[in-house]
């Protein structure tokens, strides 16, 4: 059992969840009944998790002097030494292997995506994870690359409009998880910088600024969908789906406030999926979509 939950850690399974934005092309094409579409999807998912798998442990294993000087990364499997580098390299070759056996069911543009986010992976474990900033933006560029993997394999390519909500929004979480980092582990007088990054104390205020007007123009941006030609067509009672915008504000107002507040302690991405409020808010803001598309007042 020990040895299972190690593999778990070592995978980073809790991180699979992001992979459910391969979904999102579908879902927004409102074609989520077409169970075929769902089974491609599910064998992309695990392609993609499998790959993302092989990074973390590639990741991890680069990061090691790094992570024993952090205070909670050094509780890390390689790290704490529960697993050995030869291990790792292991499993990582294995998972690579798992995930593009996966990948020979679809078609060749999900693959070239797949060879495109490991290989930016692995230049942003060598890199440009080191840069500030940079490695917000490449993480910004992971995010909507799965929508766009997700895109290529039901022939569904996201709009405009989800691209452009995709770079707000995540860019304003990949500010938050330095913020949290920051704001838990280093104080002012320490003035150090994270270890393997390089943003200190000082840098802050600036993460928490441009994080904060990064979602809010995420909201902007659903706005100006929402009163589109588009949204007219597709849903009957435009009513509902209204209410999404201030589902939204609430939401990053909650990530923001609990970053500042000390109160999350992980990647704002898992926390979406753990805190109980955070849960609520995104089950009212895609069925405010769903009553828009069904309901006829």
């Amino acid at each position: 059992m020990e040895v299972f939950k190690t593999l778990l850690k070592v995978f980073r399974v809790h991180h699979w969840i992001k992979n459910l934005l391969l979904f999102i092309p579908l879902i927004t094409a409102h074609k989520f009944y077409d169970l075929d579409l769902i089974f491609l999807l599910c064998l992309a998912f695990l392609s993609f998790s499998f790959c993302a798998s092989s990074i973390y442990i590639i990741n991890d294993i680069l990061d090691i002097k790094n992570d024993t000087q952090h205070p909670k990364k050094k509780q890390r499997p390689f790290a704490s030494k529960e697993i050995s580098i030869k291990q790792g390299i292991f499993l990582a070759s294995f998972s690579l292997i798992i995930s593009f056996i996966f990948s020979l069911s679809l078609n060749k543009t999900f693959v070239i995506f797949l060879i495109g986010y490991f290989l930016l992976s692995t230049i942003y474990s060598l890199f440009f994870k080191k840069v500030k900033y940079l490695d917000c933006i490449t993480l910004v560029i992971f995010y909507v690359l799965r929508l766009f993997s997700g895109g290529a394999v039901v022939n569904i390519m996201p709009s405009f409009w989800l691209v452009a909500f995709s770079i707000f929004i995540f860019f304003s979480l990949a500010l938050a998880k330095r913020y949290i980092e920051l704001n838990l582990h280093y104080s002012e007088s320490e003035n150090l910088k994270i270890s393997g990054r390089n943003y200190t104390y000082k840098d802050q205020k600036n993460l928490y600024t441009v994080g904060i007007i990064s979602g809010y123009l995420s909201i902007l941006t659903l706005a100006f969908y929402l009163g589109s030609e588009t949204v007219a067509r597709i849903y009957q009672t435009s009513l509902f789906i209204w209410l999404a915008i201030p589902l939204l504000f609430l939401w990053i107002r909650l990530v923001w406030i609990k970053s500042k507040n000390k109160e999350m302690d992980d990647d704002p991405v898992i926390f979406a999926i753990k805190n109980k409020w955070s849960v609520i808010i995104i089950f009212l803001f895609f069925l405010s979509f769903l009553l828009a598309k069904l309901v006829e007042l």
